[in-house]
């Protein structure tokens, strides 16, 4: 069986803390932005997770938040893959940074995460920046040009996850 628990533009924190967060003013329902009430209460084996806005946090919050996920999957023996992000249409336009290795800090912490901690890690962000290198372009894989994949990019997110079963 699967279950999609998600909301557009949150965060983890917001997750883990009923759709509140003090640093963030869009405060989404607790009835469905509810870490324990809405992904542990059906006792999942598997959490496949991605939170593409984390990367806007201070990194005091995933080093925070992060180990309290793990801490509840712990108990309940919940397996979990986390996949690191595609890229955002910088403000800037600069778009050298899709030729580059993907060096944001929240994509740093989510390898030095997985690997310290033994969790599975789909890694996107390394397919996205090496578009370029198998000729396929960046925005091909975008239905609005800025954050939101197509086919071909959701593509590229279950390839990375199913490298995890193997």
């Amino acid at each position: 069986e699967f279950e999609n628990h998600s909301i557009g533009g949150s965060k983890s924190v917001q997750w883990i803390n009923d759709g509140d967060y003090p640093s963030i003013e869009r405060k989404l329902p607790s009835d469905i932005c509810s870490f324990k009430n809405q992904v542990l209460k059906s006792k999942p084996d598997l959490v496949v997770m991605e939170f593409i806005n984390d990367h806007i946090l201070e990194s005091e919050a995933w080093e925070k938040y992060y180990p309290l996920i793990l801490e509840e999957f712990k108990k309940t023996d919940t397996e979990w893959i986390i996949i690191s992000p595609s890229f955002r249409m910088p403000k800037t336009f600069d778009l050298s940074y899709l030729k580059k290795e993907d060096d944001r800090d929240y994509v740093k912490f989510l390898r030095k995460f997985t690997q310290e901690h033994k969790i599975a890690l789909a890694d996107a962000s390394d397919r996205w920046s090496n578009l370029y290198k198998q000729g396929i372009p960046y925005f091909s894989c975008l239905n609005n040009g800025f954050n939101h994949p197509n086919a071909l990019g959701h593509k590229i997110f279950v390839e990375e996850i199913m490298k995890c079963f193997k």
